[in-house]
């Protein structure tokens, strides 16, 4: 099970529904968008199958944003990702800010 932000647990299932409404398409609109038979995105709607193998092509056909599915699935190790490259891009600027006094 995979857990959102305000802490429901959802499935990659549940995911992948959730997906294709928050782009407010149908199943059969969303599978061709993605590539797809209609069955299979149905059938990823009730787990069955490996939506996780077409993420990347899910987000771009759906107009998600890069991402979304790993922050709905982990919103703990996004958060943290996005804390080491703010950590990274302060370490460069004081660097820089050496260099120029």
């Amino acid at each position: 099970m995979e857990e959102d932000v305000a802490g429901t647990r959802l499935s990659l299932a549940q995911l992948v529904r959730l997906a294709r409404e928050e782009a407010g398409l149908r199943q059969v609109d969303a599978a061709e968008a993605v590539g797809v038979h209609k069955n299979t995105w149905q059938n990823w709607e009730r787990g069955i199958g490996a939506p996780e193998l077409h993420v990347s092509e899910i987000e771009e056909s759906l107009g998600l944003e890069p991402g979304w599915f790993t922050f709905h699935r982990d919103p703990y190790a996004q958060v943290m990702r996005l804390v080491d490259e703010v950590t990274e891009m302060r370490r460069i600027l004081e660097k820089l800010a050496k260099k120029l006094l």
